[in-house]
């Protein structure tokens, strides 16, 4: 049940995260190589406009689109959609002879172009007007043209922009003014008949706008009205929004530059990491003679995870004995064991242990009684506190696990950050967030799962790439891939060098006693070595031959039995 539970909880996620990837992230299999638009301003406050966009496909596409902005105009009217056949693509010198009409249908704000395009160039060409396009003013005409725009879902990247304004007559460059929206933009040409606006490149999501403020008295055909402010006012209103926008572009561009440096440390720190934790892995390495230096229950714990209640029983008694806590001898056909007297320093388990052996007897044998009155009288408990105190000593170092946290919240608040300054809405911002937050939210639930770290990671990676600031999508994607690698790393880093011993030193232990060597053991050290040799048990191997013939086993009754050929666990064994 819980295994079907689990298979749909990761069905559930990748369907909620194919859905919000559909959502998040458009993917086009094309790129506009270059764009050319020319505005003709008209008398009346209309603008007619021609624009040429050469479409490289990638893959086959049916259509393309184009969003056309709202605001500002009272329509769109004549709009018509061609391909152009012909070598000449200059908006407003192209011959018709050279034009083939194209369908197309309206969506919400973007017009769909029929294409079919697979593996090559083709060049669109756009004509349209805008209806009521320019504000005319007493004292001057606004002619603000956000043909490329956030505002407009300006949602493909276009290389090679260019826009002309061309004014209903001709206007002296001293007295007219032309801004441009656009940080890597410039204003290249300016004369009588109207100005070229050019930008390298025009990101997705970014603003190419053009504004251009001109006498009114060429708008022969239009009516004026009071101007809402003058345009001495206006010009520093909008230079103030320019200003404010190069410098939330700069503060992006020294984040993306910051988050580079930090890919770079944190690469390194990855790598050096690595090294050591090989080098740390090799130290570790155990020997035979370390496991005297580990307790018989926890070696026991470290080779099973549900060892049989007997085992347990015997390894935590002789456990107790190496503390000090009890004493142990030779009772007719069995071992018994008594409390030491001695003030020592015992764990929860250990002491839960001591009292419920010793609450009605003064001494404990090792019989099938002593197993069946210890299972009704907390057993569970006991071994449930014994394996805690174990996983508690070699648990995963948490300082990994910490880092990657750390990393992945610092990543969360840079694309918040990043996103604001693009002048996105803030809830906009959280809704692109809001899944991937609540997968990593999950992930202090189910710590090391890799379907929730993995998506997260992923969504966030595309977030970063969606960004529209020149380097800030690479950045991202480098660190989306170093939290990737570092997750993968995060246990083989966590790695406890105590358990690396422990692990080492039993294959050692294992080795040296299939090896028969021939070693001696000295009396006090022969019971100690024994409770070991028996819970590393090797096939093929008589643990007897590893006692002196000579020894007197009095003070050491485990080794007494294994000499007789008795093993200790057949003491507790009922055989009814």
């Amino acid at each position: 049940m819980i295994k079907k539970v689990t298979t749909m909880m990761k069905k559930l996620m990748m369907t909620a995260g194919l859905l919000w990837l559909l959502f998040a992230v458009e993917a086009a299999a094309y790129t506009v190589e270059e764009a050319r638009v020319r505005a003709w301003i008209q008398p009346n406050g209309d603008v007619t406009v021609n624009e040429v966009f050469h479409y490289s496909f990638t893959e086959y596409e049916e259509e393309v689109g184009r969003t056309l902005y709202r605001e500002g105009h009272s329509g769109v009217d004549d709009f018509e959609a061609y391909a152009i056949t012909g070598p000449n693509d200059e908006p407003g010198f192209i011959q018709s002879s050279d034009l083939a009409l194209l369908d197309y249908e309206y969506g919400d704000e973007t017009v769909f172009t029929e294409v079919e395009g697979e593996y090559e160039t083709i060049k669109v060409f756009y004509s349209y007007t805008l209806e009521d396009a320019v504000r005319v003013y007493d004292e001057y005409t606004d002619a603000y043209l956000p043909f490329f725009s956030d505002g407009s879902h300006h949602d493909d990247d276009i290389n090679e922009l260019y826009i002309d304004v061309i004014f209903p007559s001709a206007v002296s460059p001293d007295d007219y003014t032309a801004l441009f929206a656009d940080n890597k933009g410039e204003i290249t040409q300016q004369d009588e008949v109207g100005v070229r606006f050019y930008t390298p490149s025009s990101p997705m999501y970014t603003n190419s706008e053009v504004h251009v403020l001109f006498p009114s008295d060429v708008m022969t055909e239009a009516e004026t009205v009071p101007a809402p402010m003058s345009k001495e006012e206006l010009i520093a209103q909008q230079e103030a929004k320019y200003d404010e926008a190069d410098e939330r572009f700069d503060t992006q561009a020294a984040i993306g530059e910051g988050i580079k440096w930090f890919n770079i440390l944190m690469i390194i720190a990855i790598l050096t990491s690595v090294v050591l934790m090989f080098v740390m892995k090799n130290r570790a390495s155990g020997h035979a003679e370390n496991v005297m230096n580990y307790s018989p229950l926890t070696i026991l714990f470290m080779q099973h995870e549900q060892p049989a209640q007997y085992e347990s029983l015997l390894a935590a008694l002789y456990t107790l004995k190496e503390k000090g806590a009890l004493t142990s001898q030779i009772s007719g056909d069995t071992i018994a064991f008594q409390k030491s007297g001695l003030s020592v320093s015992l764990t929860q388990s250990e002491q839960f242990l001591i009292d419920e052996l010793f609450r009605h007897h003064h001494e404990v044998k090792l019989n099938p009684p002593l197993v069946s009155e210890f299972s009704s009288n907390g057993y569970k408990k006991w071994a449930k506190l014994a394996r805690k105190e174990f996983n508690d000593q070699f648990k995963l170092k948490k300082r990994p696990l910490l880092v990657l946290r750390i990393l992945m919240v610092l990543m969360f608040v840079l694309l918040a950050v990043t996103h604001s300054f693009e002048g996105d809405n803030w809830f906009i911002v959280f809704g692109f967030l809001a899944f991937p937050v609540l997968l990593f939210a999950l992930t202090f639930k189910f710590t090391y799962n890799k379907w929730l770290w993995g998506i997260a990671i992923v969504f966030n990676i595309f977030i970063g790439i969606g960004l529209t600031s020149p380097g800030i999508d690479l950045v991202f994607l480098t660190y989306g891939i170093c939290l990737i690698v570092l997750f993968f790393l995060i246990k083989p880093l966590s790695f406890n060098v105590k358990e690396k011993e422990l692990m080492g030193s039993i294959s050692s232990f294992r080795l040296m006693v299939a090896s028969e060597e021939s070693f001696s053991i000295n009396k006090e050290a022969l019971d100690p070595w024994m409770i070991r040799a028996i819970e590393m048990p090797v096939i093929g191997i008589n643990l007897k031959t590893y006692i002196p013939a000579d020894q007197q086993l009095e003070a050491s009754p485990l080794s007494y039995f294994v000499a007789k050929g008795v093993h200790p666990y057949e003491l507790m064994i009922d055989r009814a």
